[in-house]
C-alpha cells in the first residue's frame, strides 16, 4: 500500500519546479501557460485532476454588476484546493456579461492561479504580478510623469 502524499510534500514537489524557462511574455506581464503548468503538474503527481464549477448551469459566478468569477478545483492525493478569479480581459480589467472565449480563457487563468496559489508551482510567477496597477492607477501614473516632464520642460 503507497504512503498517502502529504501537503507539505506536495507542496516542496511543486513549489522546487523552476518554471522560468517555461515561463512567456505578453504585453509586460510573464505568464505560464495552462497547458505547460497541466504537464508539470501530471509529471510529478499523473493522477492530479482538476475541475471547473457550475453555478446552476452557469460556468461562472454573476455578480449584480453583470461581471463575474470563475471557480477551479484542483486535486492530488486527497489533497484539494478551489480557487475564484473574476473574470478579466488581457490588462486585468473586469468584463461585464462575458462571452464563452472570455470564460474559457479565465477558467485556464484560474486553474494556473490554483496551482499556483494552492500548491506552488509557479507561485513565483505570480509573486511578480502581485502589485500589479489597474488600469486607473496607470493613468494617474502617466498624468504625474506627463506634469513632470512638462514642469522641466518649462524650468529649460
Amino acid at each position: 500500500m503507497a504512503k498517502e502524499i502529504t501537503m507539505k510534500e506536495v507542496w516542496t514537489t511543486l513549489h522546487s519546479i523552476d518554471v522560468a524557462p517555461f515561463t512567456e511574455k505578453k504585453m509586460n506581464l510573464t505568464y505560464l501557460s495552462w497547458a505547460r503548468a497541466w504537464m508539470l503538474t501530471v509529471d510529478k503527481f499523473p493522477d492530479a485532476r482538476y475541475e471547473f464549477h457550475d453555478f446552476d448551469g452557469v460556468p461562472y459566478r454573476t455578480y449584480p454588476d453583470g461581471s463575474g468569477e470563475v471557480v477551479t478545483s484542483v486535486t492530488i492525493g486527497s489533497h484539494t484546493r478551489s480557487m475564484a478569479l473574476p473574470i478579466m480581459d488581457n490588462r486585468n480589467n473586469s468584463i461585464q456579461n462575458p462571452n464563452s472565449r472570455q470564460v474559457s480563457d479565465n477558467r485556464m487563468r484560474c486553474l494556473v492561479k490554483n496551482l499556483a496559489m494552492g500548491f506552488g508551482l509557479g507561485m513565483s510567477v505570480f509573486a511578480q504580478h502581485d502589485f500589479l496597477p489597474t488600469d486607473e492607477e496607470e493613468k494617474k501614473v502617466e498624468k504625474k510623469v506627463e506634469k513632470k516632464v512638462e514642469k522641466k520642460s518649462d524650468d529649460w
